[in-house]
């Protein structure tokens, strides 16, 4: 389960400059890191307060369950275009 590293933004308009993004993902991954331990302490104690109903479970995991899906993303590559433009992302 390896975080995406990078993301790359291309944008491309008709008649304008191509724009090309390189965002380190990796500098990021330290407060990522400190807001889920923070949502996982929140997530156990909201757990706690819906047991009685049955939620716990699905409440606990939420914050597990965002991570894999995001450690998920690498290698995803997103593309729309347009008549007149374009979009791309792709995470590394």
């Amino acid at each position: 389960m390896i975080p995406p590293w990078l993301i790359h933004l291309r944008i491309r308009r008709s008649g304008r400059r191509r724009i090309g993004l390189w965002v380190p993902v990796f500098l990021f991954w330290p407060l990522i890191w400190l807001l889920a331990l923070v949502a996982m302490a929140l997530a156990l104690v909201v757990g706690i307060i819906v047991a009685p109903w049955g939620w716990a479970r699905p409440v606990i995991c939420l914050v597990p369950w965002l991570m894999r899906m995001l450690s998920a993303s690498k290698g995803l590559r997103l593309q729309v275009a347009g008549d007149d433009s374009e979009f791309c992302l792709r995470v590394f």
